[in-house]
C-alpha cells in the first residue's frame, strides 16, 4: 500500500476517493437490508428469502462491473460517471420501492402477494423472484457501474495498481460492515424502514454535492432530496403493505427486531377486533382464534397445579391470555419480534376491557422481549406448563422452534410432571417431538402435543368437565366468544406414545430444518 501513498498529490487524490466509495458501499447494504425487509413483508419470510435477494444483487451488481469496464473506453473522465452512476442506483431504489408500494394493494399483486394469507406457494414464490429482479436488479446494476468508474479514476501507474485496488477495496468494505450494522442494529431501530430510506436518500444526497454544476449529477441530487419529503410516514407506509383499507384503523410499530401491524375490521372502532400481522404474515386474530386459546389452556386444565407458566410466542396474546385460566397459574410470556408488544401495549390502551387490556393490569401475567431458546438455556427456572406457540414450520429459522435440540432443552427445564405443549404442523414435527419426550400424547383432530417426562394421566371426559367449569368458560369466552364446545379440539381418540419403543433419529435439527422448504412440504 506504500507505493500508493507516497506519491504527494497522487496520494492524496487517492484518499479522496476513499469516503465517496464508503458512503456507496454503507448505501448498497443498508438498501440490500431493506430489500429482504420490505420483500419479507410482501412475500413472506421463508428460507428462499435472503438467498433471492443476495443473488440478484450478485448477478446484477457483476453484470455492472462488466458492463462499466466496456464503457470506459469512451469515458474521458470518470469522476461524474461514479457519481451519476450512485446517484441513479439510489433514485432507481427509491422508484422501484416506491412502485412496488403503489402496486401492492392492485391485481395481480394484491391476489398473488395476498398479506391475508399464506404466500408459501408455486405463485407466490415466481413471483417473489420476479419481484427480486425486478426491485433489486437495475439498483444493484446502476451501483456494480462505480467499482470500474472509480478504479479508472484512482489507477496512475502499474506499480501501484494493487495497493490501490486494495485501498479502495478496503473502503468498500468498510461501508459495507458500517451499511450493515448502522442499519441492522441502529437506523431501523430508531427511525424504521422510512426513516433509515430518507437516511439514505440524505448520504446519497451528500454524495452528489461535490458535482452539482454538472446537470446530471444536478437532476439526480434533486431527486434525491425530494424523496426525502415525499416518503410516507411508518403508519401510511406499512398500511399498504398489509393492505389497509380507507375505513380500517391500524397500529404499526418496528425496530430492528421486525415490524407489527394491528390491522382493525372495517368500520370497527369501539372493540378490539381486526387481524394481527408480524413480519408481514397474518398470525392471528381479535378475537382469539380458538386454537390459540386451546394451546394455551389445555396444558394448565391438564396439569393438577400449574403454578409456573412459560409461554414462548406472544402473537396476538390469545395464548398467554389461556395460559391463565386458572387463578394459581403465574404466566411469564416471551417475544422476540419486540414490535409485538408495542402494538399490543397500544391495542390494550384503547381497550382497556378486552383480554389485552386486563393481562396488562394484572400482575399475573408478565410479559418480556427475548429469545426462548437462550432463556430456556440460560434461566435455571423449572415450570409446570411450557407452551411454544411457533410460527408455521416453513418460515425462515423456524425450524429452531422444531428441532430435536430444542425440544430437549424444553425437557430439562420442565418441573417433576411438568408438561411441554406444541402444535403439531407435519409429521417431522410429530416424528421428532417422539424421539425427546418419553411420554407423548397428541390431541386430535386440533393436532396439539402434549409431552413429559413423566407419564401422562389423560381423561377425555376430565377434560371436557374442566373447560365446562362456569369460571373457565367466562375466561375463555373473553377471548373467543363464540366456541361453545371446547371437546370438539380433542373429540378424536388420542394417540400415544410411551417409553419402549425402538430408538430412532429425529428428522428435524438445527443443522436440518426439513420443513422450512417448500419442496419439502
Amino acid at each position: 500500500m506504500a507505493p500508493a501513498l507516497r506519491t504527494g498529490r497522487e496520494g492524496r487524490g487517492l484518499l479522496s476517493w476513499c469516503l465517496p466509495v464508503f458512503l456507496s458501499g454503507y448505501v448498497i447494504v443498508a438498501l440490500e437490508i431493506l430489500w429482504v425487509r420490505l420483500l419479507g413483508q410482501v412475500g413472506q419470510y421463508h428460507a428462499y428469502l435472503f438467498p433471492t435477494v443476495l443473488g440478484v444483487f450478485l448477478l446484477a451488481d457483476g453484470l455492472g462491473m462488466v458492463v462499466g469496464a466496456r464503457w470506459l473506453r469512451r469515458i474521458a473522465d470518470p469522476r461524474p460517471a461514479f457519481f451519476i452512476a450512485q446517484g441513479a442506483g439510489f433514485v432507481l431504489a427509491a422508484a422501484l420501492t416506491g412502485l412496488l408500494w403503489w402496486l401492492l394493494p392492485h391485481p395481480p399483486l394484491a391476489v398473488i402477494m395476498n398479506v391475508d394469507g399464506n404466500r408459501l406457494s408455486h405463485a407466490s414464490l415466481a413471483g417473489l423472484v420476479v419481484l427480486a429482479f425486478v426491485v433489486v436488479g437495475p439498483p444493484s446494476f446502476a451501483i456494480g457501474l462505480t467499482f470500474a468508474f472509480v478504479q479508472k479514476a484512482v489507477q496512475r501507474d502499474l506499480s501501484s495498481v494493487g495497493a490501490r485496488v486494495g485501498w479502495i477495496q478496503f473502503a468498500t468494505i468498510a461501508g459495507n460492515v458500517a451499511g450493515s450494522l448502522g442499519t441492522g442494529l441502529v437506523s431501523l431501530h430508531w427511525l424504521g424502514t422510512t426513516g433509515t430510506l430518507q437516511l439514505l436518500g440524505g448520504v446519497t444526497l451528500l454524495l452528489l454535492l461535490g458535482w452539482l454544476w454538472r446537470a446530471p449529477e444536478t437532476a439526480l441530487a434533486a431527486l434525491s432530496g425530494l424523496f426525502l419529503i415525499a416518503v410516507p410516514g411508518p403508519d401510511a407506509w406499512w398500511a399498504r403493505f398489509h393492505a389497509v383499507g380507507p375505513d380500517q384503523a391500524v397500529v404499526v410499530a418496528e425496530d430492528r427486531s421486525g415490524v407489527a401491524v394491528f390491522r382493525a375490521d372495517p368500520g370497527v372502532t369501539d372493540e378490539a377486533r381486526g387481524q394481527f400481522f408480524i413480519q408481514g404474515f397474518s398470525q392471528a386474530r381479535l378475537p382469539f382464534l380458538d386454537i390459540h386459546e386451546f394451546l394455551g389452556a389445555v396444558g394448565p386444565l391438564l396439569h393438577p397445579s400449574p403454578r409456573q407458566v412459560l409461554a414462548i410466542g406472544i402473537g396476538s396474546g390469545g395464548t398467554p391470555w389461556a395460559c391463565g385460566i386458572r387463578p394459581e397459574s403465574r404466566v411469564r410470556a416471551i417475544e422476540i419480534v419486540s414490535p409485538v408488544l408495542t402494538v399490543l401495549s397500544e391495542v390494550a390502551e384503547r381497550h382497556p376491557e378486552s383480554p389485552l387490556g386486563r393481562m396488562k393490569a394484572d400482575p399475573r401475567w408478565t410479559f418480556e422481549v427475548g429469545d426462548g431458546r437462550r432463556l430456556l438455556s440460560r434461566d435455571t427456572t423449572r415450570y409446570d406448563v411450557i407452551e411454544a406457540d411457533a410460527v408455521l414450520p416453513s418460515g425462515s429459522l423456524a425450524g429452531l422452534l422444531y428441532s430435536a435440540e430444542f425440544l430437549e432443552r424444553v425437557r430439562q427445564r420442565l418441573a417433576p410432571g411438568g408438561l411441554y405443549v406444541q402444535w403439531a404442523p407435519t409429521s417431522r414435527t410429530i416424528k421428532t417431538f417422539v424421539c425427546v419426550f418419553p411420554h407423548v400424547l397428541l390431541l386430535r383432530p386440533a393436532s396439539v402435543l402434549i409431552g413429559s417426562n413423566e407419564p401422562i394421566v389423560f381423561d377425555p371426559e376430565a377434560l371436557r368437565a374442566a373447560f365446562r367449569v362456569p369460571a373457565h368458560q367466562e375466561h375463555l369466552r373473553a377471548g373467543t366468544p363464540w366456541v361453545d364446545d371446547w371437546g370438539a379440539l380433542f373429540a378424536e381418540e388420542a394417540v400415544r406414545w410411551t417409553p419402549g419403543l425402538p430408538p430412532t433419529v429425529p428428522p428435524l435439527t438445527d443443522l436440518l430444518p426439513r420443513d422450512e422448504f417448500f419442496l419439502n412440504n
